[in-house]
């Protein structure tokens, strides 16, 4: 091991990214920022790094930009070309997206692979992470290896593996000849990344690997706590002052990841809170308890997680969620459109302008209820009549053309009883709500009075302005719902736990050794999001961890 290795070491809520921020700092202010190398698990991830005054260079960025860059590769990617390889080879047909599957289902063998050509892809590039030998590998995965790299030779093409690989091979030194390489949450590098980052360490003054080994969670991909914590460093650190895990919950936290077998035993204090930890009846197949519990933390203003361990685990609470309007999300996976129901404007792919949301066509509909909107109360403004009056059932509503007569009118303000009276037939109910337009009368009678397609994406929305004010819904959500895996860096008030494991899943925890310590570090993760509380729930089947 060189001696120019440093290793730091981040337990929850340590402070990790504001430590290596102030070092990276320091290092700029020295030597400039042609001297470092920034990399971690993602851009975004390595850009909060480098702070906001970094500049649009080309040091900061994901390891496998960083590969990339170094052996000057600039074509297309072989998986960008699957309909060409399909063609060559269709007993190993790979779908549109092949190798993009979804890692928290992958990680409790939740996943199902639309082909067999998926899964056998899948496993190739694991096996390459990992550096398994060649020989080691199964005959149908060195079948599909020799046809996906006859494809990608015929084309002159590499894979999303390869960038590492090549520069591994073929490349000493770090693109620009940095002298500091500083890479955060090092224990999710597989085992191919971090040869290549100690290789190029070899022409550097000193690398920093910053991480946790009791938080690697993504084995699945190829990480590995080992290998992170390979050899011996010239310097060790932790920062053992945590921010954010309370007192109670600490020290069950320590309790249970204790259990894993090879680990950096190392000092962590929780910080000036005692916290406590709750233990409910509720599971994920009658979760009703507990979402009364968290509706009373939201209340109070509390942030709160729902976490489980697959994805598909969560639809029982996202069913009832969206049937009583709580708001949730998952900004940490914005593009996961069922943890991300909520959406005041979405874009249109196919203009540049922003097209209104349902939520957002409603709200401007409620536009004269002092109810709703309070102080924002106001008649509509032509604009904001044309954003809802689309979703209304034109049958007993509206004159014939009132909707085409909405897109012609050019006028900004308008004055609403005149308007109105050009849009809706006399006989309509809309006027009725419209002597005495409370939010209540006025939901009702346009769930009743809408466009079948419209009433399809209403359905949530309208249960969540039954629910809420302006300012509740501007303001968003408080409750997180998602995997552990998927808010792996976040943190919340409130974290709820259920202890289900997939079938895969548990025959990991029921095999004992390494299988075993990798769902051990996936609940510690969990436990340790919390600020104050934590909630363990009880099991819907009998695949699940114990709490101790």
């Amino acid at each position: 091991m060189s001696i120019q290795e440093h290793r730091v070491f981040g337990p929850p809520g340590t402070g990790k990214t504001t430590y290596l921020t102030r070092q990276i700092k320091s290092v700029v202010e020295k030597y400039g920022w042609d001297s470092l190398l920034i990399a971690s698990f993602t851009k975004t991830a390595a850009a909060e790094l480098a702070g906001r005054s970094n500049p649009e260079g080309k040091c900061i960025g994901t390891l496998h930009s960083h590969a990339l860059r170094s052996i000057g590769y600039g074509k297309d990617l072989a998986e960008a070309h699957v309909d060409e390889f399909n063609n060559c080879f269709p007993h190993f047909r790979l779908s549109q997206g092949a190798g993009n599957v979804n890692v928290e289902d992958i990680a409790q063998g939740a996943i199902t692979y639309q082909t067999e050509g998926d899964k056998l892809m899948y496993h190739m590039n694991l096996l390459r992470s990992r550096m398994v030998s060649y020989e080691l590998w199964p005959e149908n995965v060195k079948a599909f290896r020799n046809a996906w790299t006859t494809f990608k030779k015929a084309d002159g093409l590499i894979d999303y593996t390869d960038m590492v690989e090549i520069a591994y091979k073929d490349v000493d030194c770090a693109p620009g000849n940095p002298q500091i390489a500083m890479v955060d949450e090092a224990q999710d590098l597989s085992p191919l990344m971090l040869a290549l980052v100690r290789k190029w360490a070899k022409h550097m003054e000193t690398l920093v690997l910053s991480g946790d080994d009791d938080q690697t969670i993504f084995t699945f991909i190829g990480s590995s706590p080992e290998v992170f914590l390979e050899g011996e460093p010239a310097e060790k650190r932790v920062l053992s002052q945590s921010y954010r895990v309370p007192a109670v919950i600490q020290a069950y936290a320590e309790k249970w990841i204790s259990r894993v077998q090879k680990r950096e035993a190392k000092e962590y204090k929780p910080r000036d809170y005692e916290g406590e930890i709750k233990r409910m009846n509720s599971t994920l197949k009658n979760p009703e308890q507990i979402i009364l519990e968290v509706e009373k933390y939201i209340s109070e203003g509390k942030r709160v997680m729902i976490l489980a361990t697959c994805s598909y685990m969560l639809e029982r609470i996202i069913q009832l969620l969206r049937q009583q309007g709580i708001m949730f999300h998952n900004p940490y996976r914005v593009n996961n459109g069922a943890w991300n129901p909520i959406k005041l404007k979405t874009s249109n792919r196919k203009k540049e302008d922003k097209q209104l949301s349902t939520l957002m066509r409603l709200m401007l509909y409620l536009r004269p209820c002092a109810e709703f909107w309070g102080g924002e109360t106001d008649v509509w403004s032509e604009a904001e009549l044309s954003a809802w009056i689309d979703m209304v059932s034109s049958k007993e509503n509206l004159k014939k053309g009132a909707k085409k007569l909405m897109l012609e009118r050019q006028s900004h303000v308008i004055t609403a009883e005149h308007i109105l009276e050009e849009l809706f037939l006399e006989e309509s109910g809309f006027w009725d709500v419209w002597d005495y337009f409370t939010k209540e009368r006025a939901l009702n009678w346009i769930s009743e009075n809408m466009t079948g397609a419209a009433a399809k994406k209403a359905q949530y929305p309208l249960s969540v302005l039954r629910k809420h004010t302006y300012e509740k819904v501007y303001a968003g959500p408080k409750l997180t719902v998602g995997t552990i895996h998927s808010v792996k860096g976040g943190e919340a008030d409130v974290v709820v736990l259920f202890p289900d494991l997939s079938l895969s899943g548990y025959q990991e925890w029921t095999k004992g050794g390494e299988s075993k310590d990798s769902v051990i570090r996936l609940f510690y993760v969990g436990i340790t999001r919390a600020r104050e509380t934590v909630i363990l729930c009880q099991p819907a089947s009998s695949m699940a961890i114990q709490w101790m």
